[in-house]
């Protein structure tokens, strides 16, 4: 995986999201609650009664704009969830397009001074999760940081691993694409 990024948003509405897809790409394979990883699939889409996690495959599409436009249809809270390069995994959280606050735990990546660890309490606010249950992925990544899980026995991954970012949308969400 390199550069790409999901969305999971905050709404009952996740035909909706589908709906929108649809309309804006008819040809595009749409995989939904799918039992296993459908690799031909352009987009994928996990849902409950809550959440509606959106995963824009596509080579040739700008998944963030994508993700902007179901943001604004939804009129919710949403979080983009960013795997860059094999190296690290970030986020910006919005309402409608406001963005609210990001999680960028390398700065220097984009020659940046400081880091930016996000907003646990709101993000525990909004999705109703505890806000311990995300704290410890909010983490910066320097030498300090040592590479061991973050906090649940069910994550996949560890700090300074990109993939960690799966296991955080799953303790945001409750939600996990198949394997």
């Amino acid at each position: 995986m390199s550069n790409t990024s999901i969305a999971a948003f905050r709404t009952d509405q996740a035909n909706q999201a589908y709906d929108l897809l649809l309309r804006e790409h008819s040809q595009w394979r749409i995989a939904v609650n799918q039992p296993k990883f459908d690799f031909e699939a352009n987009v994928i889409i996990c849902h409950n009664r809550q959440v509606a996690l959106v995963w824009v495959r596509h080579p040739h599409i700008e998944a963030s704009d994508l993700y902007q436009k179901l943001g604004h249809t939804l009129a919710c809270w949403w979080i983009e969830v960013f795997f860059q390069e094999h190296v690290v995994w970030e986020y910006s959280f919005y309402h409608n397009t406001q963005l609210h606050h990001q999680f960028i735990p390398m700065p220097e990546m984009w020659d940046m001074t400081e880091a930016k660890l996000g907003d646990a309490q709101q993000l525990a606010d909004v999705w109703k999760v505890k806000k311990q249950r995300l704290d410890r992925y909010l983490r910066r990544w320097d030498a300090k940081l040592k590479p061991r899980k973050a906090y649940f026995w069910s994550d996949r991954s560890r700090y300074k691993h990109p993939e960690q970012g799966f296991d955080f949308i799953h303790a945001l969400t409750g939600l996990r694409f198949p394997d």
